[in-house]
C-alpha cells in the first residue's frame, strides 16, 4: 500500500500536513512492532524504516491499515474513542495475520502423550 492512500483517509477526517502525518505514521508503526514482532507485521523479506516521503510503499501488512488510521487519528485529535478502536483493530489484525502464517503447521508437546 502507497503511504499516500492512508495519507488521504486520515486529511478526509482531520486535515494535517505531510510532515505531522509521518511522524504519526512512524510512531504508531513502530508501536505495532513493539507490540507485535516484525514477522507478523511487516511483509516477509522487507525492513520497516521511517518513510521519507507519502509516495512511498508500505511494508506492513495490508491487514494493520485500519488500526494505523485510527491511531493516527487519535494521535492528532486525541479523541479516546480513536485509540479504542486502534487497540481493538491491531489485535484483529495480528489474528488474522497469525492465523495466514500459521496455517499448515501443528504444535507438538513431547509430553503431551503423557498425561494420557
Amino acid at each position: 500500500m502507497i503511504i499516500q492512500e492512508l495519507y488521504d483517509k486520515v486529511t478526509l477526517a482531520n486535515p494535517c500536513n505531510q510532515a505531522d502525518f509521518l511522524t504519526h505514521y512512524d510512531t504508531s508503526v513502530r508501536s505495532i512492532l513493539a507490540r507485535y514482532g516484525a514477522r507478523y507485521v511487516i511483509l516477509p523479506e522487507a525492513v520497516y524504516v521511517r518513510p521519507a516521503g507519502l509516495n512511498d510503499d508500505s511494508p506492513v501488512f495490508e491487514e494493520y491499515m485500519n488500526a494505523l488510521y485510527d491511531n493516527i487519528l487519535f494521535l492528532l485529535t486525541g479523541n479516546g474513542d480513536r485509540k479504542t478502536d486502534y487497540v481493538q483493530e491491531a489485535e484483529d489484525a495480528y489474528k488474522t495475520v497469525w492465523k495466514v502464517l500459521m496455517r499448515g503447521k501443528h504444535f507438538r508437546d513431547s509430553n503431551y502423550a503423557g498425561y494420557l
